[in-house]
């Protein structure tokens, strides 16, 4: 009888197992990242310090949201298009928050909006990229000491 080897691929690029953590670091992802960029855009007019943050908190709310469903309906397709199409829940949370926020945070025009959505998506990349990197490298080491120590053992 063949033995059947299971495949298992996540999707989900989620931080911790834990739902609130999880939340917690994408929420401060993007509450920096807000702080960041926005802070330095000389054609974003704001009111207070805590725009930055309100946006960054919704940005995460909505994009979890579009994420999640899009990987529990959609799991084939996202499959399919090599994960290319997540970029849409992304850029579809930006518009809407800002939308929502349009009273707080206003673009001096398009154009500066559309750059400032490749900036952050660009950017949240490579800072997402670094922490699983990270995550992973801490998850190695440990298995890395766990093993030298039952190797001690015998």
């Amino acid at each position: 009888m063949k033995r059947q080897i299971k495949l298992v691929i996540d999707l989900s690029s989620k931080y911790s197992k834990n739902p609130y953590l999880d939340f917690f670091i994408v929420a401060s992802v993007n509450i920096l990242l807000s702080i960041a960029i926005l802070g330095n855009l000389q054609a974003v007019r704001y009111q207070s310090f805590t725009d930055f943050i309100v946006f960054g908190f919704f940005v995460a709310v909505v994009d979890s949201m579009f994420r999640d469903t899009m990987l529990q309906r959609y799991p084939k397709f996202v499959m399919t298009t090599f994960g290319t199409v997540m970029i849409l829940p992304a850029i579809v949370s930006l518009t809407l928050v800002y939308l929502m926020l349009s009273d707080f945070l206003v673009f001096s025009s398009t154009e500066v909006f559309l750059g400032f959505i490749v900036i952050y998506l660009f950017f949240r990349k490579i800072i997402s990229f670094s922490i699983m990197f990270q995550i992973h490298r801490f998850k190695l080491n440990q298995r890395r000491k766990k093993k030298e120590i039952k190797d001690a053992q015998l």
